[in-house]
C-alpha cells in the first residue's frame, strides 16, 4: 500500500513537472509571436511612412539631385520589407541622356533598368562624387586642387615663378582640368530635370511598386 502511494506521488510529480514545463513553453511561445506581431507591425508602420515619402516625388517635375534621393529612400524600403510576407519591392527605372567622365567615357549611364537599378545609378554617382571629394582634398605646394581651381592660368604661372616650382605648372593644370570635368558631371546629373514619372501600384496593397522616370528634353 505504501509503495503504491509513493508510485502515485510520484507519477503526479512527473505529471505536475510536465504542466509546469509545457505551460513554461506555451508562454515562451506565446512571448515569442507577440514579439514578432509587434515587430512586423512596427516594421509595417515603417514601410507606410516609406511609401508615403515616395509618393511625395510623384510630381510634375523632378531634378537629379531629387531623383538621388528617392533612389536612395527605395533602396531602405526594399531592406526593410525583405522579410514581410505580401510586400513586393519598389522597382526605378530612369532614362537620361548620358554623362561622360575626363577620358569620354560614360560616368552616368543613358538608362537604369532591371533589379537594382537604383543601386547601380547610386554606385555611378557615389563614384564620381568620391573622386571629386578625393580632387577637392588633393594639395600641390600647399594648396587644394579646388583652390587652383579659382585660379587663372596667368596666376598659377605667376605664382609658380615666385616660388620657383614652375615644373609643377602642367600637373596643376591636368589636376584641374580633371576636377572642373568631374564638377560638371556631377552637377549636370543634380540639375537635370524629370518628367512626372509613370507610377505603378501593387494590385494587393495598393503601394507603389514601380516608378519610372524620363529626362525632359529642352
Amino acid at each position: 500500500m505504501e509503495n503504491a502511494s509513493k508510485a502515485l506521488i510520484m507519477a503526479g510529480s512527473v505529471l505536475l513537472s510536465l504542466l509546469i514545463i509545457g505551460a513554461l513553453v506555451y508562454m515562451f511561445n506565446q512571448l515569442g509571436f507577440f514579439s514578432q506581431r509587434q515587430s512586423d507591425e512596427d516594421a509595417i508602420k515603417k514601410l507606410t511612412e516609406y511609401n508615403k515619402e515616395i509618393e511625395t516625388f510623384n510630381k510634375e517635375t523632378l531634378y537629379g539631385s531629387e531623383l538621388l534621393s528617392l533612389a536612395n529612400l527605395i533602396d531602405d524600403y526594399n531592406k526593410r520589407q525583405a522579410d514581410l510576407q505580401g510586400y513586393s519591392q519598389i522597382a526605378f527605372e530612369v532614362e537620361m541622356t548620358e554623362i561622360t567622365g575626363e577620358n569620354g567615357e560614360a560616368v552616368i549611364k543613358s538608362s537604369y533598368k532591371g533589379n537594382s537599378s537604383y543601386l547601380q545609378l547610386l554606385q555611378d554617382f557615389n563614384k564620381i562624387n568620391n573622386k571629386l571629394t578625393d580632387l577637392k582634398e588633393n594639395k600641390i605646394l600647399g594648396k587644394s586642387i579646388s583652390e587652383w581651381v579659382g585660379m587663372t592660368d596667368f596666376a598659377i604661372m605667376e605664382y609658380l615663378e615666385r616660388n620657383n616650382k614652375t615644373s609643377e605648372y602642367e600637373k596643376i593644370i591636368e589636376k584641374r582640368q580633371e576636377y572642373n570635368i568631374i564638377e560638371s558631371a556631377v552637377k549636370e546629373l543634380k540639375n537635370k530635370k524629370f518628367e512626372r514619372p509613370q507610377v505603378e501600384y501593387d494590385p494587393n496593397t495598393g503601394r507603389v511598386s514601380k516608378m519610372s522616370f524620363k529626362q525632359i528634353k529642352i
